[in-house]
């Protein structure tokens, strides 16, 4: 039996996902099991992953009417059977050692391995690296770039969210990382992130807001804590104010609006510990703008900025 699992989640990828199979079966550790699960595509992307796995028995193919990227990776991980389990997006490759560098921690003891990765443009590429302080207050979320034991995630009743909320990915790892504090990095990115204009990250229509509901699933699982306060100070004040400084006719009003809703929500999270120790003095200075109700002076800045400033 396999090691390992991959998932791979796909929608209307024709153009893109034969790199990623291709990354995937060039791996330098052979021995896992891919499950490759259509959500519903319109395109040809079905076709590409049948032609592409047909002599490959350690590809499955999935078919599932469309229901979001969280239901998908949902139902390809009701049939893992595999000790660890890691997902690719389909737009994504790894690289050949990827499987190999990250197996190897869990199988010395950690519950989740993360390695660094390296955001794709167009015209440049941008290597991210982080902390184990950074995995354990959920800086980057994403299940990409890292590998699970299987038993944390089943043992756990964990799931993504679904009904195709945004921020899926965010509401999975935060209950995750509840259940341990067992992390390794691996220093080397392995992962190839295609910076995509249509993707969460790039997306500032209402769906933005979808983060009080994945919040609310969150705290529903999990209950409160001042490490959850914190991770929604990181992903609603700052996240999701900076996402909403690019919609057309933001201002200070709609600043206030998502600051008052999360202040009545959290009176004290000025006071949460994490801010000191682990939030940078460009982020402290902004919240601390925040708390002294400089809206105007503070979407005025965003504005000017929002074009410079990656999260």
């Amino acid at each position: 039996m396999a090691d390992i699992s991959i998932i791979v989640p796909a929608y209307n990828e024709s153009s893109r996902i034969i790199r990623c199979l291709e990354s995937i079966k060039n791996q330098t550790y052979q021995d896992f099991i891919a499950y490759i699960v259509d959500d519903g595509s319109i395109d040809d992307t079905a076709e590409i992953i049948k032609s592409f796995i047909k002599d490959d028995g350690r590809f499955i193919y999935i078919f599932q009417n469309n229901a979001g990227q969280g239901e998908a990776r949902n139902n390809a991980l009701e049939k893992v059977e595999t000790l660890y389990v890691t997902f690719v997006d389909s737009d994504d490759y790894i690289e050949p050692n990827y499987l190999q560098k990250l197996i190897a921690p869990l199988k010395n003891g950690a519950d989740i391995s993360a390695c660094y990765f390296t955001r794709v443009y167009p015209t440049k590429n941008s290597l991210n690296k982080f902390t184990i302080n950074d995995l354990m207050l959920a800086k980057f979320p994403a299940p990409w770039g890292k590998a699970f034991k299987t038993s944390l995630i089943k043992g756990n009743g964990i799931k993504f969210p679904n009904n195709k909320l945004y921020y899926e990915d965010l509401g999975f790892y935060t209950m995750l990382i509840a259940h341990t504090n067992r992390f390794a990095i691996i220093e080397e990115s392995l992962y190839n992130y295609l910076q995509n204009e249509g993707s969460t990250m790039y997306t500032y229509n209402d769906k933005i807001f979808d983060i009080y509901k994945i919040f609310d699933i969150v705290e529903k699982n999990i209950g409160n804590s001042i490490k959850l306060e914190y991770i929604e100070i990181y992903h609603i004040l700052i996240g999701t104010i900076y996402r909403a400084s690019f919609r057309q006719g933001f201002d200070y009003k709609q600043l206030k609006e998502i600051y008052d809703r999360f202040s009545t929500k959290f009176p004290s999270w000025y006071k949460n510990i994490y801010i000191k120790s682990q939030m940078p003095l460009f982020y402290r200075i902004y919240l601390f703008c925040l708390r002294s109700h400089l809206f105007a002076v503070t979407a005025f800045i965003l504005k000017k900025l929002n074009k410079y400033v990656a999260l």
